[in-house]
């Protein structure tokens, strides 16, 4: 098996010492292997995708469009309620 180093915050390195029955070399290692997997699936998503960054862009203002529409709306609809 490999061995990394990481650099934690002191805080956290105190709060980790608190708790010497803790497997904490078994929590990271699985931490790790769940972030790694969702990384893996991005990159799959992505090297599949077709998208120009400027329609990721319109996708969002349209997305930010409808969310503020929504907002209104329920805004509107509670003051009516009122």
């Amino acid at each position: 098996m490999a061995s990394m180093n990481f650099i934690i915050p002191d805080d956290l390195k105190l709060l980790i010492e608190k708790h010497k029955d803790v497997e904490w070399n078994e929590i990271v290692s699985q931490a790790l292997w769940e972030f790694v997997q969702k990384i893996e699936l991005m990159d799959s998503i992505a090297a599949r995708n077709q998208l120009t960054e400027q329609d990721a862009l319109i996708i969002g203002h349209k997305i930010k469009e409808n969310i503020a529409t929504l907002l209104d709306t329920q805004f509107i609809l509670a003051v009516i309620q009122l």
